[in-house]
């Protein structure tokens, strides 16, 4: 997954996993990033690099790495939304041959490993990977995706 920006607010997050900015503050307290008392980030969030402080019109306010902390909240089980906002995420382009991930059993990923697609069940993203592979192997992919030419 390719983020649009380097950092996210806690409301930027909140749209990824379908909650509200308040929650996801719960979330990475409950994950050691933000102090339950203080409301900023840890110790811990500013030695592993996941925040920075950014300052807009207003005055200063925290922002999160969007990979990492992204990674840190699906790693605490936390589930993203299904359909990732293209403000946020940088759809990915398909570009197989294509396999299926070894830690999410229902996503296709694309021959670089970025995520392809998401199945609903592992049986869909069988009938899904083979698809894709049926039609990468033919050539499709160069004629219905303009960049897969080049």
């Amino acid at each position: 997954m390719r983020f649009r920006f380097e950092t996210l607010t806690q409301r930027q997050l909140g749209l990824l996993f379908d909650v509200s900015s308040h929650v996801i503050g719960n979330w990475l307290e409950q994950v050691g990033l933000r102090d339950e008392q203080t409301k900023k980030p840890t110790r811990e969030a500013h030695q592993d690099g996941f925040c920075e402080q950014v300052m807009n019109g207003t005055g200063y306010f925290w922002s999160w790495r969007s990979q990492l902390t992204v990674d840190k909240l699906i790693g605490a089980g936390h589930a993203l939304v299904l359909e990732l906002p293209e403000s946020i995420v940088v759809p990915p382009e398909l570009n197989g041959p294509f396999r299926l991930s070894t830690e999410k059993s229902n996503c296709v990923l694309n021959n670089d490993g970025s995520m392809a697609a998401m199945a609903t069940t592992k049986q869909n993203a069988d009938v899904l990977l083979k698809l894709l592979n049926c039609g990468h192997r033919i050539g499709l992919d160069r004629v219905l995706i303009p960049s897969a030419a080049s």
